[in-house]
């Protein structure tokens, strides 16, 4: 395995404290290596994978500094944090195949 896996298999939760306007409208693959790894994502609000974010349950949103360390303190009072996560991620890997079907199915 490559080194950033061996150091993503640690851990429970992955901050992406993005700078907006630059990452308004991207993202980085980080968002899926942490969901691919039953990682909690605190992320920026307002960052170009937010909507997945919010959609597959895979962490929080933050519009502040006082923000992320507010949720990073609610994970840390959780009894089970990867709990939660590992369902999401079993999700986001369900919608793959479904996504990559409908890639490259003709169009009417």
């Amino acid at each position: 395995e490559s080194e950033l896996a061996d150091t993503l298999a640690g851990l429970d939760v992955t901050l992406l404290p993005y700078r907006l306007p630059d990452y308004a409208e991207r993202g980085s693959s980080m968002l899926f290596e942490a969901a691919n790894h039953g990682h909690r994502v605190l992320a920026t609000a307002g960052c170009g994978f937010s909507g997945e974010i919010e959609r597959f349950g895979l962490g929080s949103l933050c519009d502040s500094n006082q923000d992320f360390a507010d949720a990073l303190a609610a994970l840390a009072r959780e009894a089970n944090p990867r709990a939660k996560s590992e369902a999401a991620a079993a999700e986001v890997k369900a919608a793959k195949p479904a996504k990559k079907a409908a890639k490259k199915a003709p169009k009417a």
